[in-house]
C-alpha cells in the first residue's frame, strides 16, 4: 500500500512514460538534494533524447532509501 501511493503521488507530481518509471533506481533516478528528491532521467532514457530533471514536492513524498518491508 505504502509503495502504491508514492508511485501514484510521484506519477502525479512528474508524469513521465512507464518505461522510464519502471526503470527508475534510487540513487540513480531518484537523487536526495538537501532536504527533496530530485528526479533524472538522461537523454537516452527518454523520448526526445533530452536530459529531465525536475524536483519532487517535499510535501508527500516520505523519505526513500529506508528498509524494505516484503
Amino acid at each position: 500500500m505504502y509503495r502504491d501511493g508514492v508511485m501514484i503521488m510521484m506519477l502525479a507530481c512528474r508524469p513521465i512514460r512507464r518505461q522510464s518509471f519502471a526503470g527508475l533506481r534510487l540513487g540513480r533516478h531518484l537523487v536526495k538534494r538537501e532536504t527533496s528528491y530530485v528526479l533524472i532521467l538522461d537523454g537516452s532514457e527518454t523520448k526526445n533524447h533530452r536530459r529531465y530533471e525536475q524536483p519532487l514536492p517535499a510535501c508527500g513524498l516520505p523519505p526513500l532509501g529506508g528498509p524494505v518491508q516484503i
